[in-house]
């Protein structure tokens, strides 16, 4: 028995497409395209019409597994837009008579799930196992697919790349106990012709941190790339410097969100947050000590951000520009502000822009002249309007819309 049990847990097939090689696939290979997603490549179908594309390689294991990704990009499958797993064929050509099997993905009505057949002669000649996952609406899941010396087959179905596998039904056929082919056929109308994904073999990405955001002074929310493990995530597990700070609380947003308090004022300025032994939610990865870092920015006051310096009409080589200065012991956040002359504004930036205490920030519309012109500063490019060289109004407007500060000039 074991020799037959672990045989049963080898994979019979794989293909990552990493080398984006399809020349030893036979088929329509002229409609798919290689795509970049989470750290893997994925097969995506790309056809300019309606019809039927498909691909197969040559394979001969028939006992073991066939696991894969297929992504039906949101549209409802339908016996006019389908893909069909080939999982043991003995000819190359799938859309003629051969005999195997196969996992279907597409049928009339709305009780859409995945469903394995015997094919005979090309016609399906038998449902071995009704899935119990909903596909009715399209959407990316991961497919498991396993069969014994004896004949008997199970289904496992996961929702999306990394989710868990859970079961999906089993049921029995040995008519036929070799093969010489694997692949996948789609059908398609001209709506779908590029709706298509596939990967043939399953590289689970590592979990990692999205993003981190401070939500206020003492609460920061942690993005996972996934859905996590909140059963075993503890406050150690949390790491906030300057000051090696553990959070007090950990409060769970949605799936893959935690949001950690502390019990004290995060510091303003540069901090970092390092996060370690965190699990998915399926236990396929632990993360990684991560350490990233972030901003705490200090509450806007009138009079902390002055217009300290312009020039309307610049010599030859230079550019007109706005200077402006943190009078501050602030770490000031520029994202939303806004600087104009009498009749229009520029926003700043439209992502977070740090001007620390005591600081000075160039604006212009050409940094790389006004840096060839005189040297190193702390610029900022954005389109700044046209400063009229007779009279004109400079306005700097914070992000709550309060005017900072303002001048009005002439000849």
């Amino acid at each position: 028995m074991l020799p037959v049990i672990a045989l049963s847990q080898s994979a019979n097939f794989q293909d990552d497409f990493s080398d984006h090689d399809i020349s030893d696939w036979s088929g329509t290979s002229g409609d798919f395209i290689f795509v970049e997603e989470d750290g893997n490549t994925l097969l995506q179908q790309n056809a300019t019409d309606g019809g039927i594309s498909y691909l197969s390689i040559a394979s001969t294991n028939t006992i073991g597994y066939w696991e894969f990704f297929i992504r039906l990009d949101g549209f409802p499958p339908s016996d006019g837009n389908k893909a069909e797993i080939y999982l043991m064929s003995d000819t190359q050509d799938l859309t003629g008579s051969l005999n195997g099997y196969k996992l279907r993905a597409g049928e009339n009505g709305t009780g859409d799930v995945f469903r394995l057949f015997k094919i005979t002669a090309g016609a399906e000649d038998g449902e071995i196992i009704t899935g119990t996952t909903d596909i009715s609406s399209g959407g990316d899941f991961r497919v498991k697919v396993t069969r014994n010396a004896a004949g008997n087959w199970t289904l496992r179905v996961a929702q999306g790349y990394a989710g868990a596998l859970s079961a999906g039904g089993s049921g029995a056929d040995n008519s036929y106990t070799t093969a010489s082919y694997f692949g996948f056929k789609n059908t398609y109308s001209s709506t779908r012709s590029n709706k298509y994904f596939f990967d043939f073999k399953i590289d689970i990405p590592p979990l990692k941190v999205q993003e981190i955001s401070s939500k206020n002074l003492t609460d920061i929310d942690v993005i996972f790339s996934r859905d996590i493990d909140f059963s075993s995530a503890q406050p150690s597990d949390f790491i906030l410097n300057p000051g090696g700070i553990n959070p007090q609380s950990i409060a769970q947003q949605n799936s893959e969100t935690a949001r950690i308090s502390f019990a004290s004022t995060i510091s303003s300025g540069a901090n970092s947050l390092t996060v370690k032994n965190i699990k998915d939610a399926t236990n396929q990865s632990v993360l990684a000590d991560t350490s990233l870092s972030f901003f705490v920015y200090d509450v806007f006051q009138k009079g902390d951000l002055i217009i300290n310096e312009f020039l309307k009409d610049p010599p030859t080589g230079a550019v007109e520009y706005v200077e402006l200065k943190n009078t501050s012991s602030k770490f000031l956040n520029l994202e939303n502000w806004q600087l104009g002359d009498n009749s229009s504004f520029s926003t700043l930036s439209n992502a977070d822009f740090t001007l620390l205490p005591d600081s000075f920030v160039v604006v212009s519309s050409d940094t790389t002249a006004l840096h060839s012109f005189y040297g190193t500063a702390y610029y900022l490019e954005t389109s700044l309007p046209a400063l009229n060289n007779g009279e004109d109004q400079i306005r700097l407007i914070a992000a709550d819309g309060i005017t900072a500060d303002s001048l009005q000039y002439d000849a």
